[in-house]
């Protein structure tokens, strides 16, 4: 199941012409994995803040299909793609008045902060991406 955050695309967040700038698109994927995480039994704290590991991202892209203006009713649905061992593809679909505008896919990668190396997706992080895994 997805998980879904509704906002209104702020006015700060639009281009001169008045639609999303292309790179906020991806500062509110992060927005709505970080809301995900916050209303989880694992909490902001435990993800970003952690003593032990660190989840950077390796690697992120973005589709466009239509516009969104400042103002907009957004809907943002975030899913796991994909979950490996050690990293989670996340995708956000934005959509506005039914219309699917764009799609957000980010690769974020479990590290420990001490080696710098890769390591599992702790249990019971993994357990919270499954829950929105594309089946």
């Amino acid at each position: 199941m997805k998980f879904t955050a509704e906002i209104i695309l702020p006015f700060d967040m639009a281009d001169s012409s008045g639609f999303i700038f292309f790179g906020n698109a991806f500062a509110i994927e992060h927005q709505v994995i970080e809301k995900f995480v916050i209303q989880s039994d694992i909490g902001w704290e435990y993800w970003f803040n952690n003593p032990d590991f660190i989840v950077p991202i390796r690697h992120t892209e973005a589709d466009y299909y239509a516009p969104i203006k400042a103002g907009d009713p957004v809907k943002c649905e975030l899913s796991a793609l994909k979950v490996s061992d050690s990293s989670v593809t996340f995708e956000c679909e934005f959509s506005s008045s039914n219309t699917k505008c764009i799609s957000v896919k980010s690769t974020h990668v479990f590290v420990d902060k001490k080696s710098m190396s890769k390591i599992s997706i702790p249990n019971e992080i993994k357990k919270l991406l499954m829950a929105i895994a594309v089946k």
